[in-house]
């Protein structure tokens, strides 16, 4: 990532005595100092220009020292939203459990954005680090659960099919993340199970098409 230097303002507050924001294409951490700091307007989920393009605010305590605003590029609508709009608000209709395992699903689907609605792990605090990579394991294992009743429904409701092939391209996404983890723990933390073996936390295996 690119610090803020003299010669390298910070794009979200135009710091420049010191390195203290970082950024890149995909996120903007933006300290919050004595001299500079974020715009103090903002709040989580607003959204802000910079340089032409939309950036939205995820949180305020990023960064080692947790005094960093993080930004990520704004993409619209949250993607739960963006995976309602792909259910079709012409479905044909389903009998009150199809509609209860239609709401079920988008909230399966909500649950797993806010797993994936991280910053990268490197500038995670080790408290946020447990949390959040516990967030992304419990989540995989609750939602492929449900999904496996949601599979049995679709199977007599047509209506849920492409309900739940929205569900299974975030769950994908979520095992990917969950991969990247393990990964992370691994290979940067150096951690190890009780058995002095690496640490393994990833979901035993990736979503399958059932």
């Amino acid at each position: 990532m690119q610090t803020s230097s003299p010669a390298r303002p910070c794009p979200c507050c135009g710091r420049t005595r010191d390195s203290d924001c970082r950024w890149n294409d995909t996120t903007i951490l933006c300290h919050q100092g004595q001299s500079h700091g974020p715009p103090s307007h903002l709040k989580r989920g607003d959204t802000i220009n910079i340089g032409g393009k939309q950036w939205a605010v995820i949180r305020f305590d990023g960064g080692f020292a947790g005094c960093a605003m993080v930004l990520k590029p704004h993409r619209g609508k949250a993607r739960s939203r963006a995976y309602s709009r792909l259910l079709g608000a012409t479905a044909p209709p389903m009998d009150k459990v199809g509609r209860l395992a239609a709401e079920e699903i988008e909230k399966a689907i909500a649950d797993i954005d806010r797993a994936l609605a991280v910053p990268p792990f490197e500038f995670l605090r080790p408290d946020e680090m447990r949390r959040d990579f516990a967030l992304a394991l419990e989540t995989y294992e609750a939602t492929n659960a449900f999904r496996k009743t949601v599979g049995k429904l679709a199977r007599s409701r047509p209506c849920l099919r492409e309900r739940k092939a929205v569900l299974d391209r975030a769950l994908k996404t979520l095992w990917w993340m969950c991969r990247a983890v393990e990964e992370f723990r691994r290979n940067e933390l150096g951690e190890c199970n009780q058995f002095g073996e690496p640490i393994a936390c990833r979901p035993s295996k990736e979503t399958g098409n059932g």
